[in-house]
């Protein structure tokens, strides 16, 4: 299947690891930085409150099949297997964001002297979300 894609979950988590120590450093004056890491905060702590509130009702027997929780999900390890592919993108996206910020490039277009390092990166980041 794809359990391949489980190696791409610690690379999430090492270069977020020194990704935040990037936004740690220019947070405060840059004001893009401060949004885009509010706004992705945001929605990682909703997904983590919705998930952790699925798993505790289908924990608690209340996630039976007569209600929808039941079968839209199925078991808590579905809910942890959305919180992971969500960690996943969102995490891409957030250090790609945060890269350009802090670049002052928002737009991301390369220079023609890093063209090719550049789209080979992009190819490479996005290679897990084209497989099936």
């Amino acid at each position: 299947m794809l359990f391949w894609l489980l190696l791409y979950i610690p690379g999430v988590c090492v270069g977020l690891t020194g990704l935040f120590s990037l936004v740690s450093e220019t947070i405060e004056e840059n004001r893009n930085v401060m949004i885009i890491t509010s706004v992705f905060g945001a929605v990682t702590l909703a997904i983590a409150i919705v998930v952790g509130l699925v798993v505790c009702c289908i924990m608690s027997g209340n996630g039976s099949h007569d209600t929808i929780l039941g079968p839209i999900l199925g078991s808590s390890l579905a809910a942890c297997g959305v919180a992971l592919a969500c960690f996943g993108v969102l995490g891409a996206f957030y250090s790609d964001w945060i890269l350009a910020a802090t670049a002052e490039n928002m737009v991301g277009a390369p220079s023609g002297d890093n063209a090719v390092l550049y789209w080979s990166y992009f190819i490479a980041k996005r290679l897990p979300f084209f497989s099936t």
